[in-house]
């Protein structure tokens, strides 16, 4: 009868042992997790995390054009505890859905066009300026897109009235197209990711920042369906949209960091942090510049690069998943 009894004591003594060393394992990788903001900055507004070099007030972005406003919509407060917080990107007064420093992207709130949806305002024009910012609509993940009648159709121009990407509902290779100093010119099939609509995509120009929508129709106006038109995340499914779903569309910004080194941030490059230098070109006012920005990746694990220390290494993800995986066996 004893030796089961000190068997099963010291398998439960081992038990205890494992299930503490994994306890403070968690609580060590929990301290040494980073904060994705600079120190004392508020990181999340309505649920959307922050990171520096964006920040919710002055002190906490790198300078005016990465601050944002953390605005309260009081409207919503009869049906909440507390009303609801939405980020805007204020230079732009742009409502924010997501910000990553993996690969300097950001999800903002796409501008739409409408014709004939209903008790929906027609509103068949639409134009950006984002001349001077560090933000540009991002070529590789967006298209320019147009649901609706096959009669009409979406063009885009720049500031000189150049087209630069159109395309129409008739989903064949010759119905849209990307054609400019910037783009080859070729056309491209409109498959709108197999969604079953009567749409057609086209892609952008490289380091769009300044241009205008257009809905036009080759018949008749007032006999076309409902026609939306937008640029929009190439991942996001279309499957489900109709006139009613087009206020959460997103479309990515890259963002660039001008006239700024790791050293003015503090950043030192080791084994967990590397930065280097990005070429963008830039087209204003009928010329091309060459502008370079400050890029940093994480090495190992995530973090924030443009923090200093805010890379968290393999070794304590490594610890953290285990603990998670032998954690749920318990």
């Amino acid at each position: 009868m004893a030796q089961p009894l000190l068997i099963h004591s010291l398998s439960y003594f081992l038990v205890v042992l494992v299930m503490m060393l994994m306890t403070r394992t968690r609580l060590m990788r929990v301290e040494a997790l980073p904060s994705l903001a600079k120190d004392t900055c508020k990181s999340t507004c309505g649920g959307v995390a922050i990171p520096f070099p964006f920040g919710i007030a002055e002190g906490c972005c790198l300078n005016s054009w990465f601050q944002v406003d953390c605005r309260v919509d009081n409207r919503s407060a009869a049906d909440r505890y507390d009303p609801t917080e939405t980020p805007f990107l204020r230079t732009l007064n742009v409502e924010i859905f997501q910000i990553s420093v993996e690969d300097s992207k950001l999800q903002v709130r796409s501008p739409i066009m409408t014709w004939n949806c209903g008790d929906t305002v027609n509103k068949s024009e639409a134009h950006v300026n984002l001349d001077g910012s560090p933000f540009f609509y991002s070529q590789t993940a967006n298209s320019l897109t147009m649901v609706g009648s096959f009669n009409t159709f979406v063009e885009m121009k720049d500031q000189h009235n150049k087209t630069t990407s159109w395309c129409t509902p008739d989903c064949d290779e010759s119905s849209s197209s990307s054609s400019s100093d910037y783009g080859d010119g070729s056309p491209i099939a409109s498959s709108c990711y197999g969604s079953g609509l009567d749409c057609c995509q086209s892609p952008l120009p490289p380091n769009l920042q300044h241009f205008s929508l257009g809905l036009g129709s080759i018949a008749d106006a007032n006999k076309t369906n409902c026609t939306i038109a937008f640029l929009v995340y190439q991942q996001y499914p279309l499957t489900y949209l109709g006139p009613d779903s087009t206020e959460n569309l997103p479309v990515v910004l890259d963002w660039d960091l001008y006239n700024v080194t790791a050293a003015s941030l503090g950043i030192r490059e080791d084994s967990t942090v590397s930065c280097g230098m990005k070429t963008r070109l830039t087209h204003v006012d009928g010329s091309f510049y060459k502008n370079s920005s400050l890029q940093c990746l994480c090495r190992t694990g995530y973090g924030n690069p443009y923090l200093p220390h805010g890379c968290v290494g393999n070794v304590s993800l490594s610890f953290y998943h285990l603990y998670g995986s032998l954690h749920s066996l318990y």
